[in-house]
């Protein structure tokens, strides 16, 4: 919904669905915005719908950004634990470096 908004775009739509796709720069950077926020407040934040389960970089990212939980597809459970332990081992070895 948060996509369709910021975009201007209903997906479901046949004459503009062509353009939805989470992946935008916009839809991106205002996601990481909120996720950022929350977490400076102490807010838990949790993303759901199709898009983590479908674009693994967009899971991949919002982990990076600090994002609480994640909500996903049973068939795609694994490959996503497999994003955040790969995200959280590389976040936890650049803060041990330093």
């Amino acid at each position: 919904d948060l996509t369709m908004m910021l975009l201007g775009v209903d997906r479901d739509s046949e004459e503009v669905s062509r353009v939805y796709d989470e992946r935008t720069l916009v839809v991106l950077n205002v996601l990481e915005y909120i996720v950022k926020t929350c977490q400076k407040f102490g807010i838990t934040c949790s993303m759901c719908g199709q898009a983590p389960s479908d674009y693994p970089e967009i899971a991949e990212r919002m982990v990076k950004a600090g994002i609480t939980s994640l909500s996903v597809t049973p068939d795609v459970i694994d490959r996503t634990r497999q994003v955040v332990f790969d995200v959280e081992k590389k976040i936890f070895q650049e803060k041990s470096r330093k």
